[in-house]
Parts: C-alpha cells; sequence; structure tokens
C-alpha cells in the first residue's frame, strides 16, 4: 500500500489528541501505546521514537508497556561509501535502522549524496530571519557507540574564516569528543573532549591544536577516534597526534573523571563560527566570517565512514515492529480519539538492553529530555498503513 504523509506543525495545532500520559497521572492504553515528549499517547511512529538529535524521547515508563517505545540502537560495525541512499531527513526517520545510516537534522536540509560522497554545505542564512550568520548543516548516525572507532575519511571544499567543520564522537547529555577543522587555519587540527557539556577550565590542554601530517584540510584526510574505557587517542591518516587517558581528567571540583563515557553517536557538521552569540567562539573560529555574497557557499566531502564497535556481537538486521504500528496496536489507521488508561504509582525508566551485547545502557542515561514547552517541531502524521 502506498504510504502518504501530512507535515503539520506541533505546538501550534495539536495532532495527537490522545490520552494523557503523566508521572502521577494515567499511562497508555494498548491502542495508543506511545507516551510522546509533549505528553500525549500516541500510536504513529514518530511518537515512538528515541535518541532523535535535538527532540526528546518517548517516555516508556509512562507507555503502554516497556516494549512501546522503540529502543535505542546498539553499535554494529559498518563501513559507510555511500554508494547507496544511506541518508534521511531526522523528521522522516522511522527509527528503523535497516532503512538508514545517517539522520540529517536540520531544516532547511543542507546535505545530500552524490557521486558517492556525502556532501554537507552552509550558507548564510535566510534573509527573511534577519541573521547574518549562516545557516548549515549536520548529519547523525542512527545507531548509538559505547566505545569503540571511528574514521572519518574526508575533505573540506570551500573554505574561509569563521567556518568550522567537525568530525565528532557525542551523545545528548554533553559527552562529546571531536576533530574541529577550522578554514581560518587551513593546515591546523584541533581535538577537545566534553563530559557531561562540561570542559574542564584545569585542563589547559584540553582543545589543543597540531599541524597536519600533510597538506591542508582541503586535502583528503582519514581523521580517527579510538573511544575506549580508560583510554581516547586521535590519529590522522594513520598517526598518532594525541592520547587522553581516563586516570588523568579526575577533576577535584566535580569529584569525578571528566571523561566520555555514555553512548554516543557519530556525527559530522559544518557551521558558522565566526559569528557564533560566544565571543569566544567567534574569537576561536575567527570574526568575522567571510560572506562575500548571499550566494556564497562553504562546504566539505565525506568519501567514507567506517565504525568499529568496541562490544561486538549485535546483529545488523533486527525485526523492527514499529514500521507497522496495525500489528503492534491492532489498529490500521492514526487513532485521534482521547482514550482512558489506568491509574499506576510512579516508577523509573525500565532498562533497555540488548541480549546479544555485553553493553546495557538506558533512556536515562542519555540526558534528560527537553522542555517541550514552546516547541514548534514538524511531525510526519501516518495517514495509511505501513507497507513494510
Amino acid at each position: 500500500m502506498k504510504l502518504t504523509a501530512l507535515l503539520v506543525a506541533v505546538g501550534s495545532v495539536a495532532p495527537l489528541v490522545a490520552a494523557i500520559c503523566k508521572e502521577y497521572g494515567d499511562i497508555c492504553p494498548q491502542e495508543l501505546p506511545c507516551c510522546n515528549y509533549l505528553g500525549y499517547c500516541s500510536n504513529e511512529v514518530q511518537s515512538c521514537r528515541v535518541n532523535i538529535p535535538d527532540l526528546p524521547d518517548c517516555q516508556p515508563e509512562f507507555s503502554y508497556s516497556k516494549d512501546s517505545c522503540q529502543p535505542l540502537l546498539p553499535c554494529v560495525d559498518v563501513k559507510d561509501d555511500f554508494t547507496s541512499q544511506s541518508l534521511v531527513s531526522s523528521l522522516n526517520f522511522t527509527g528503523n535502522p535497516n532503512r538508514a545510516l545517517w539522520m540529517s537534522d536540520f531544516e532547511p536540509d543542507r546535505t545530500a549524496i552524490r557521486d558517492n560522497k556525502l556532501y554537507l554545505y552552509i550558507q548564510k542564512d535566510d534573509h527573511k530571519y534577519n541573521n547574518e550568520r549562516g545557516f548549515g548543516a549536520r548529519v547523525t548516525s542512527v545507531r548509538l557507540m559505547d566505545y569503540g572507532t571511528v574514521r572519518f575519511t574526508l575533505n573540506v571544499g570551500q573554505m574561509g574564516r569563521g567556518i568550522v567543520y567537525s568530525a565528532i564522537i557525542k551523545n545528548k547529555a554533553g559527552d562529546e569528543i571531536d576533530f574541529e577543522l577550522l578554514g581560518a587555519t587551513p593546515t591546523i587540527v584541533q581535538t577537545n573532549y566534553y563530559w557531561d557539556g562540561y570542559f574542564d577550565p584545569n585542563k589547559p590542554g584540553n582543545a589543543t591544536m597540531y599541524e597536519l601530517p600533510r597538506g591542508t584540510i582541503q586535502d583528503t584526510h582519514v581523521y580517527e577516534i579510538q573511544w575506549e574505557p580508560t583510554v581516547i587517542r586521535w590519529l590522522v591518516d594513520g598517526v598518532l597526534i594525541r592520547t587522553l587517558n581516563k586516570a588523568d581528567t579526575y577533576s577535584s571540583e566535580k569529584q569525578t573523571y571528566i571523561y566520555p563515557y555514555r553512548p554516543s553517536n557519530a556525527q559530522l557538521s559544518i557551521w558558522d563560527g565566526g559569528n557564533d552569540p560566544a565571543e569566544g567562539t567567534r574569537n576561536w573560529a575567527g570574526s568575522p566570517t567571510e560572506w562575500q555574497s548571499p550566494d556564497t557557499v562553504y562546504d566539505m566531502y565525506v568519501n567514507e565512514v567506517e565504525i568499529s564497535c568496541f562490544y561486538k556481537g549485535n546483529t545488523t538486521k533486527v525485526d523492527w515492529p514499529w514500521d507497522d504500528m496495525a500489528k503492534m496496536t491492532g489498529n490500521k489507521k492514526t487513532s485521534t480519539q482521547a482514550a482512558g488508561g489506568r491509574e499506576v504509582s510512579k516508577k523509573s525508566s525500565p532498562l533497555l538492553s540488548n541480549d546479544e551485547t555485553e553493553s546495557q545502557w538506558s533512556n536515562a542515561d542519555m540526558g534528560a529530555p527537553m522542555a517541550a514547552v514552546g516547541i514548534i517541531v514538524p511531525v510526519v502524521v501516518l495517514v495509511a498503513q505501513w507497507p513494510w
């Protein structure tokens, strides 16, 4: 059956009129099993998703069952040379890892796969926003890594002062390990790491710059991050340029190790640092950004991304019943009728685990949900049964 979709705006219009699910109220009924981030029950696929960049997750503790929300997607070894269409808009991603490897996170979408490369670009923001800052692109892996190695093979195309090109590992909680390339310093590569969004000011060597072993950022290089439970290594073209031992990251202020440890996504982005609101970022990236004209474009090309998981054993293909909510709920259409639930006591999020891996984590590990007040988010409302 052909799938028809309709884009609506959540916030200005409430298309998901269903049972309210709150910590102290009703849980969702079977026919509307997923408690979404707005506090409504729904049987729409987009309401059951988790770990979508910049969006809060489906709430399993208030859903019909612990299996109503989609699971977090564990790591599998993959090498993507972009010879097939492995990219989808995050707005349209159903959560099915069998259908895509990457999500494009922004609208307007400034990404594409063409000529066997992943292409990201940035232009000056649309005049209607009266914004001098460029609007760029970000691509995020659909699966999480719980330690492992990522190799980004890429090159910068057009470059200029103020533009930042990033190849990183990051999660919603604020853990981050990255390479950052600056248009203002084309022979330099910079490495950083964050824990819980925190950059330790007492570790001045955190943001460290290195001369590329050869050429400039416009040449093709392999940027590699080896992330292990006790050590992180950064390599360029197979040359080790930095090592960070977890034992050296202890913070007396935080009373813990400032070391990225939670499951994270691989991510690529291009953004305007020279016109960033933060003065420190502007000074770092080079300011002002060189926007010669409204038609100026800066870009980057990714030839290949290879991910090797630290924990092995996950299967590449998985059954994905959420693509057919009729099978999940017994309904063939998306319901918008209010439905009652039963009162339950408050309980914590269940642990979402994968029986085939040594690593286990919960949705709560990925950071607190974002506030939904005032958010206007396009949502794909399914109006026909999914054929697959």
